[in-house]
């Protein structure tokens, strides 16, 4: 119940009791209570006697303090209640409280084993994380026994954030819930290890060489601390130039490999010019390495002329 539908419970009460001055509201209270938590409620604390079931239903729901903490009690006089109800701007003048003088008061709890805990968080992680269940090792890197809550609409959620990381180390957080109300959230460390099959060296490759299907090998590693540029298919490697040396058995990765040049500096290359329904062609020249769809500068060899002009294919240009 928020603080606006508490506000309007009294008001509705205190103009019950205005009006209905001559029908009893008695508020018997109870010597002991066992409360479900997190909160305690007036219902629980006392037998509200009272004509109107609705009036009475809402009195019973209003809420009195919090719930002491498991395993402790809580205990407070008709005092503290008379007073509560005063700060809710109750006549308490028209209400006849009676019974105990104190209450004794403490919680029903539950246990949650490390074993529930543990087991949500790696059922969670085995239905988030990318990697196959051969190709991952789950860690939980601390040890944090069993925890004691409130027994009401008990249950154990993750609560969900995107992970940020996959694999190494990273924490997960798990809330204890009374219902939809969060009682206490934990942090807990887990560690991720990955093993998979990727494209090494088989020997040592120089800076500039040009990639070929018997220079690479599949190896089994770990590779919990590498990053996502992992090479796993030697297919994607083959025909690419090496940026710097890779050693024997050396990790191909994404930033160590460029694609090759579809025209290279220096190539003789066809110049097709296009102006309306106009085509020409002439011979030319590269003037520097060109990828698909980019432009260059060539050398038109009819007219010594130098152009930007945009690759179209493995040895031509195109002027629009």
């Amino acid at each position: 119940m928020n603080k606006k539908s508490k506000f309007l419970l009294f008001i509705l009460f205190f103009q019950y009791v205005s009006v209905f001055g001559n029908d009893q509201v008695e508020i018997v209270l109870k010597d002991k209570v066992v409360v479900f938590g997190p909160v305690v409620t007036l219902g629980e604390l006392a037998d509200i006697i009272c004509n109107d079931e609705e009036l009475k239903k809402s009195l019973s729901e209003a809420e009195i303090l919090a719930s002491p903490p498991p395993l402790k009690i809580r205990i407070i006089k008709n005092v503290y209640i008379i007073n509560r109800l005063k700060q809710n701007r109750l006549n308490t003048d028209k209400l006849k409280i009676s019974g105990s003088n104190e209450i004794i008061i403490s919680t029903d709890v539950k246990e949650i084993t490390e074993n529930e805990i543990v087991n949500l968080v790696e059922k969670y992680l085995n239905e988030k994380l990318p990697y196959k269940p051969e190709n991952r090792e789950i860690k939980i890197e601390m040890k944090i026994g069993n925890i004691i809550a409130p027994s009401k609409e008990l249950q154990l959620k993750i609560i969900e954030k995107r992970i940020a990381m996959t694999k190494g180390a990273f924490r997960i957080n798990i809330g204890i819930y009374n219902g939809e109300k969060l009682y206490r959230s934990i942090l807990l460390p887990v560690k991720v290890r990955t093993f998979e099959d990727i494209v090494v060296a088989k020997e040592n490759i120089k800076t500039g060489s040009v990639i070929k299907r018997d220079d690479l090998m599949i190896k089994r590693e770990e590779t919990t601390t590498f990053g996502n540029d992992i090479i796993y298919n030697v297919n994607d490697a083959v025909g690419k130039k090496t940026k710097t040396i890779i050693g024997k058995e050396g990790i191909l990765k994404g930033n160590l490999l460029e694609n090759m040049p579809i025209i290279e500096k220096g190539k003789f290359i066809s110049i097709t010019v296009l102006k309306g329904d106009v085509v020409v062609t002439a011979p030319g020249k590269a003037l520097e390495d060109g990828y698909m769809n980019e432009f260059i500068k060539v050398l038109n060899l009819s007219s010594k002329e130098n152009l930007m002009a945009q690759v179209n294919g493995n040895s031509s240009v195109v002027i629009k």
